[in-house]
């Protein structure tokens, strides 16, 4: 069963301290996100595996997530009833604005 890679969990700064982000891959757009904190970028393939391996800043990998096939394709399935199960199980203000959220985000890129 083959497997593909999901996310990279980066630390950067050193032993004492530091900071950790993640680079999590869209299959659907096949593009790759940096989530840090709570600012979202678009990264180039280039750029994400030259800061996981420890390239610049005192950056580098400590974790990688791997998905199976089959795990890729129940998220894809699960993805199609998540808006609804989202909306029945949270306060509308919430849905709300995350939906103007996203919608914002979706403009940037």
């Amino acid at each position: 069963m083959p497997y593909f890679l999901h996310c990279i969990v980066v630390h950067s700064g050193e032993a004492e301290s530091g900071h950790y982000f993640s680079y999590i891959f869209d299959r659907q757009r096949q593009k790759w996100f940096k989530f840090d904190d709570y600012k979202v970028s678009e990264e180039s393939e280039q750029a994400v595996f030259e800061v996981s391996r420890g390239g610049k800043d005192k950056s580098a990998c400590c974790c990688l997530i791997y998905l199976s096939q089959d795990q890729i394709s129940k998220m894809a399935l699960d993805l199609e009833n998540y808006a609804k199960a989202f909306s029945e199980r949270l306060p509308a203000w919430v849905v709300n604005k995350v939906i103007t959220q996203n919608k914002f985000f979706e403009m940037k890129l």
